[in-house]
């Protein structure tokens, strides 16, 4: 069976095997630091946002500095952290070790570790890896006979996700664009200069709303290489999920829920051509 693969085939499976491991490894780290035994509850002491602005107007650097305190393993421990969302002094918060430094904690906000594209990621080395044996064993139609069952697995991941965030108990209000982040790298060079890394600058709106009587400000997640697309004063839509409290910025859209319906007939099609 193997000795039919030629060696094109070999590198497919090989480059297929590592987009496989290197998303699911990914999304089970995920998954492990969403487990609640990871993850430490406490209470902010005080917060004080740090901003820069440069002479655009831009802000450069836009957080806050959250003093926590938490109990881990019945001992009281306090620790310093940046976050781009602002709490007050009082709030109850949740963190968690940053994967990039085990040394360092973080705020765990759940919205944010969708791992859309680790999934994507998954599909694409599946389809990777099993382009070879799928050609050896279906000839001309080795497409049709791997784009179907993926199709389908892909249309039904689509549906899944709309109806379980249609779900979810959000609340729309309204947000104003206060402020405008400029994103951008910097070098330094050795004689201490600041230098633009990249050519292009991303720009993150800053938001001010208000929820159950407070006022708060918080740095969108999205972003765009026009500042245009960001004027002061703009109004935005951002949803509150009541049960958790996690702000989101997008709703689920019908587009999900169609093109994942068109994905699912897409594939049952060529599973019934090819397979029956």
């Amino acid at each position: 069976m193997f000795s039919e693969i030629s060696i094109r085939g070999y590198f497919q499976i090989l480059l297929g095997f590592i987009l496989i491991f290197v998303s699911t490894s990914t999304i089970r780290h995920q998954k492990r630091l969403e487990n609640p035994k990871t993850l430490i509850d406490g209470k902010v002491l005080s917060s004080k946002l740090v901003k820069e602005m440069d002479n655009q107007g831009f802000y450069r650097q836009f957080y806050y500095k959250l003093n926590i305190e938490v109990r881990d393993n019945n001992k009281k421990k306090r620790y310093t952290i940046n976050s781009m969302d602002e709490y007050k002094k009082g709030d109850d918060i949740s963190i968690m070790t940053d994967a990039s430094n085990k040394l360092k904690m973080k705020v765990f906000n759940k919205s944010k570790t969708f791992l859309l594209g680790q999934w994507l990621m998954l599909v694409i080395g599946f389809f990777i890896f099993l382009t070879p044996f799928a050609k050896m064993k279906f000839s001309e139609t080795y497409l049709t006979a791997l784009m179907a069952p993926l199709s389908s697995l892909v249309g039904i991941a689509l549906i899944f996700v709309y109806l379980k965030e249609k779900k979810r108990n959000l609340e729309e209000i309204d947000s104003e664009i206060v402020a405008v982040l400029k994103w951008q790298k910097i070098n330094v060079n050795e004689e201490g200069e600041k230098k633009h890394k990249a050519a292009t600058a991303l720009y993150c709106p800053v938001l001010k709303y208000e929820y159950d009587g407070l006022e708060k400000i918080r740095r969108s997640r999205l972003h765009s290489n026009d500042y245009n697309f960001y004027p002061l004063g703009k109004k935005m839509s951002i949803y509150i999920d009541k049960d958790s409290g996690e702000v989101l910025e997008e709703r689920p859209k019908q587009s999900m829920l169609l093109m994942g319906l068109v994905l699912l007939i897409m594939g049952a099609i060529g599973i019934v051509a090819i397979y029956i």
